[in-house]
């Protein structure tokens, strides 16, 4: 997809992209999200959307990136950006990144605070260029 940057004046290349699908855990503890090739995409723009989180629980999120998404030696998976934590029964936040490699995945925590049990609805989509 591409549009015409007023500001620049030019065309811009840009690719949708869904790297975590609305998803909702019910169980705390890290999950790691599917890798997703970004081939020559270095710059993601993604936008955190939970719309339900059981009152007392957090919620952390973060992006990784891999030169392979093998997740070992060279391939092994580093930190690109994180989320605000969400303490709030919702919330959302758009953060853009720069120093991507081949592949990037999300890294959702939940955490039962509250010791209730949990229950996190979440999504993070956005696009690279």
């Amino acid at each position: 997809m591409s549009y015409f940057s007023q500001a620049k004046g030019e065309f811009q290349d840009v690719e949708d992209v869904v790297v975590l699908d609305t998803v909702t855990y019910t169980t705390a503890g890290a999950k790691n999200g599917t890798p997703i090739e970004v081939g020559e995409r270095t710059v993601a723009c993604l936008e955190l959307v939970c719309t339900a989180l059981t009152a007392s629980d957090t919620l952390d999120a973060k992006i990784q990136t891999s030169k392979d998404g093998s997740g070992s030696g060279l391939g092994a998976w580093r930190d690109v950006a994180s989320f605000t934590q969400i303490t709030a029964t919702s919330g959302s936040e758009r953060k853009s990144f720069a120093g991507l490699d081949r592949y990037i995945r999300a890294v959702v925590t939940p955490t039962d605070a509250g010791g209730g049990g949990i229950s996190a609805t979440l999504s993070i989509k956005g696009e690279l260029k």
